[in-house]
């Protein structure tokens, strides 16, 4: 299955996690983000949650730790944010990142935004 990518997850996503995490953290992250997104295209509709608040109601999120042996009792820290339509079965993954509630640099706040501008997208 082909998926498409937005543009920002390689432009801003994945640099922004290697500054925040260090070139050590980031390596093993990113390998949690493929594995995640392998995950994910298997079946897009079970695999992730859906989210409820605009604009990013017609997407779905799926939670998952940035490394692959967290501490016990440790909440997932990273989101991928997708959708998926059934009729092109081509998920499109909007962005990835770390989940700070109530702050800017929150996944969801940078989502929301390149959730509605235009953009190109990028496909592998």
């Amino acid at each position: 299955m082909k998926r498409l990518d937005h543009p920002y997850l390689y432009m801003q996503d994945l640099p922004t996690l290697e500054t925040v995490l260090g070139p050590g953290r980031f390596a093993e992250c990113l390998r949690c983000i493929d594995h995640t997104i392998s995950i994910v295209m298997r079946d897009p509709l079970q695999e992730g949650t859906a989210l409820t608040r605009p604009p990013l109601e017609n997407y779905r999120k799926k939670k998952f730790h940035s490394t692959f042996s967290p501490p016990r009792h440790v909440h997932p820290d990273l989101r991928l944010v997708y959708r998926y339509d059934p009729r092109e079965d081509v998920p499109f993954v909007l962005g990835v990142g770390l989940r700070h509630p109530r702050s800017a640099d929150d996944v969801y706040v940078r989502l929301n935004v390149r959730a509605i501008e235009p953009s190109s997208l990028s496909e592998s």
